[in-house]
């Protein structure tokens, strides 16, 4: 990812996710408040420009949906993450393809002009549940907002960018004891380097015979120094009472 990538939310119809599923499919996410000829953000930014007067509706389009003008805000390569999408529930992720902006008015519902060019980012949905979801992006969700700003949380989203690229099936949700496994096993790598880091050979028994007392509550001579034969077998025996 470089530096120029920006992260977003768009939250769009819901009642009508399976139309905006089919479109996106076809390169296309497409955002409503576009239901007449002037809420085109293109008229809209002309007409600011020009300093006229705006239409109630062209000024609620354009507080909602302004950043989808690469002028204003998302531009090409940035990252959108979609809830609900491909159904309630569920989300997407999407990169945007180019900086354009186009409005045409979808003839059967007659709203949903806004369109910019996107590419869904692998193949699967993703549940928020999945261990590869960060606490902070489920939390972000609770927004009530048409879009906004994740730039935040750009690590917590190229995580699951890579893991979808890469072909991860991110749509089934993990139980809270595999979120906590996933938890121990990085705890237990990153205790172990640092621990080889800071301390050599001999130096880190005693530390380790600290740790254990703290951690099991029990007096330091408790941790007995064992050492196998050939430095085999367990150096550590803990008893607990």
């Amino acid at each position: 990812m470089t530096e120029n990538i920006h992260y977003w939310v768009i939250r769009t119809h819901k009642e009508n996710a399976a139309f905006i599923n089919e479109e996106l499919h076809k390169g296309c996410l497409r955002q409503g408040w576009g239901s007449f000829p002037e809420q085109n953000l293109e008229v809209i930014s002309d007409c600011i420009q020009n300093k006229q007067a705006l239409r109630d509706n062209q000024r609620e389009c354009w507080r909602g949906n302004r950043k989808l003008l690469a002028t204003e805000g998302i531009s090409k390569s940035d990252i959108i993450l979609l809830p609900n999408l491909p159904k309630i529930g569920l989300w997407l992720a999407a990169r945007v393809e180019d900086d354009k902006y186009e409005f045409h008015i979808d003839p059967t519902f007659q709203d949903y002009g806004h369109i910019r060019h996107v590419k869904i980012v692998g193949s699967s949905a993703i549940d928020p549940r999945n261990s590869k979801v960060s606490a902070a992006l489920r939390s972000t969700m609770a927004c009530s907002s048409r879009m906004w700003n994740i730039d935040y949380y750009k690590e917590d989203v190229d995580l699951l960018v890579t893991a979808l690229e890469s072909g991860e099936d991110l749509s089934l949700a993990s139980y809270e004891s595999q979120r906590l496994k996933s938890i121990y096993d990085e705890l237990v790598v990153n205790v172990k380097s640092l621990f080889v880091k800071n301390f050599a050979g001999k130096e880190i028994e005693p530390v380790i015979q600290k740790v254990l007392a703290q951690v099991y509550g029990v007096p330091i001579e408790r941790i007995e120094n064992k050492k196998g034969r050939a430095d085999l077998g367990a150096d550590l025996i803990c008893r607990i009472p």
